[in-house]
């Protein structure tokens, strides 16, 4: 009897001992919960007073952009007003106000400016690095790029730092996207873009493509388009549709791929071909005019009955073309100076000169070089009139500003990269590898193309693979499918066999090509106003 009560003794003793630790355990626990609590409860005041702050600074520096007219040279105007930020006055005030609405002393909110990396020609590939921390986008584009930080310290010790990058450029904004417009943007089936798209009114997507055939307007039910990259449209109140609250949800009922669905902020910076293109002219200064075809007449206007010498043409200086001919024929290869440009009064046409069996046979037998195909042309254009492109041709560091209408047809454009063309007219594409279902990747358009007025592009019979980029500035049509194409005898109808499931065979591809800012920096259009874009925002933690 005596060991059982000696025995329940040790139990009870065992019991109380397991609740006591127990106890200890759990009022631990609730103190460290309630210190955790009280530490994120800091850490997160200090995030929003961090994110508070970032947001008055590049409100700011907004506001400051807009002062810029154009007369300060940029690099000027980014060291005298934005190196200086942390001292602005008005950026002082609205930290002093949030400071006291947020019972934070003003000490413990920290601001700097940091890292103003600017755009230089001279070290192209140092500055392609500047810009590489910036996700999903590419920065040669960008004159400066620079960082605010914020650091936030809590009465109780907790310390916060948040970076917002910030870019600023002084190019046109079109640039930036594979495909766009200021106006109304119509997709209509299955065209591939990879890259980022801007419709400045709104957008009308359908899956119904339109084709023009002999003579006959068309149509094929076919897929949705497919873009990868981030689309912007106007907010639903400035928008063709209502978004029901849910941008993306509406975007994904009406395209496929890797896209993300954003609001743009109406900062979009405009380019007129013919002030830019006035502009590059009063760069160049006086210029002289070599009077005529007469001294290139074996490149300009040869002769298939008389022997051809295919020198190339070289150009060191900036020089004028004009003559009471035109359009001006460019058959031979052309170089032109880098930083250069050959102005050419009249239209032009660039095509490889093609030679009947006979031809080519004398020029064989008599030991004569064979005309260039494709033709290489290196250099920048200012042409006066229209422009045609047709066949093989390679272009490299090009930018051309065409005064009226550019018909690109049957062509085939290459080179290390885009040619820049910009046409104050209409741009027609035109049977471009017509009813090809060879889908070949060498096939290809590598240019950016821009113009002025409207644009209406057709992936149907054409196969259009272009890599750089499409913009017009009134509206941007485009149709394609996805599959074969063939016609059918005497028949206005085009045969189509639908392969809706393969990208690679969308009869009309857009992907875009930054190349052309480090290669053509100097060459491509400027606006007097500049342009701050959001970069990433993120936490910095101490080392």
């Amino acid at each position: 009897m005596q060991n059982e009560r000696g025995s329940a003794l040790i139990l009870v003793l065992l019991v109380s001992m397991i609740f006591t630790i127990l106890g200890v355990a759990i009022l631990k626990t609730s103190l460290h919960g309630t210190v955790r609590t009280e530490y994120r409860e800091s850490d997160v005041q200090a995030m929003q007073i961090a994110e508070k702050v970032l947001d008055l600074a590049t409100t700011e520096v907004q506001v400051l952009m807009k002062d810029y007219d154009g007369t300060l040279n940029v690099d000027t105007f980014l060291t005298q007003y934005i190196s200086n930020l942390d001292q602005n006055e008005q950026l002082l005030n609205s930290m002093s106000k949030l400071s006291d609405e947020m019972g934070l002393p003003g000490d413990r909110i920290d601001f700097e400016i940091t890292s103003i990396d600017r755009l230089s020609k001279d070290a192209p590939d140092q500055n392609r690095k500047l810009y590489a921390s910036l996700q999903e986008a590419s920065k040669e584009e960008y004159l400066a790029t620079f960082q605010l930080r914020a650091t936030i310290e809590m009465e109780d010790g907790v310390k916060r730092t948040l970076v917002q990058e910030l870019l600023v450029s002084a190019y046109p904004s079109f640039l930036r996207y594979a495909l766009g417009t200021e106006g109304i943007l119509t997709i209509n089936g299955g065209a591939f873009i990879q890259g980022d798209v801007y419709a400045g009114k709104g957008t009308l997507p359908s899956t119904t493509a339109n084709y023009y055939f002999r003579g006959v307007n068309d149509a094929f039910q076919t897929c949705k388009p497919t873009i990868n990259g981030r689309f912007y449209l106007p907010p639903s109140t400035e928008s063709l549709h209502d978004y029901d609250s849910n941008l993306t949800k509406w975007g994904t009922t009406q395209f496929d791929g890797a896209v993300k669905f954003f609001f743009h902020n109406n900062q979009f910076l405009s380019v007129d071909v013919e002030s830019s293109f006035q502009d590059q002219l009063r760069n160049i200064g006086s210029i002289p005019n070599l009077g005529g075809v007469e001294q290139f007449n074996t490149s300009f206007y040869p002769k298939p009955s008389e022997p051809w010498k295919w020198n190339g043409i070289q150009i060191t200086k900036s020089t004028k073309f004009s003559d009471r001919q035109s359009p001006f024929y460019l058959y031979d290869n052309l170089e032109i100076n880098n930083g250069e440009w050959l102005v050419i009064e009249g239209d032009v046409v660039i095509e490889p000169l093609s030679l009947g069996e006979e031809e080519r046979q004398i020029a064989l037998e008599q030991g004569i070089l064979l005309p260039p195909d494709p033709l290489s042309i290196t250099g920048n254009l200012l042409i006066e009139g229209e422009l045609i492109i047709r066949g093989n041709v390679d272009f490299n560091h090009s930018t051309i500003y065409v005064k009226g209408n550019t018909t690109i047809d049957e062509a085939n454009i290459a080179g290390k990269d885009p040619v820049v063309l910009l046409t104050s007219g209409e741009l027609l594409i035109n049977r471009i590898n017509e009813f090809n279902n060879k889908f070949q990747p060498e096939k290809k358009l590598k240019a950016y193309l821009y113009t002025d007025r409207k644009a209406i592009l057709y992936g149907v019979g054409s196969y259009l693979n272009i890599e750089g980029g499409v913009f017009a500035k009134e509206s941007l049509e485009i149709n394609a499918v996805r599959g074969e194409t063939k016609t059918n005898g005497a028949k206005t109808r085009i045969g189509y066999n639908p392969l809706h499931d393969d990208l690679e065979k969308s009869r009309l591809k857009v992907t875009y090509d930054p190349s052309f800012y480090i290669t053509q920096a100097d060459s491509l259009p400027r606006v007097d106003q500049i342009e701050v874009i959001r970069g990433k925002r993120y936490v910095e933690y101490e080392k």
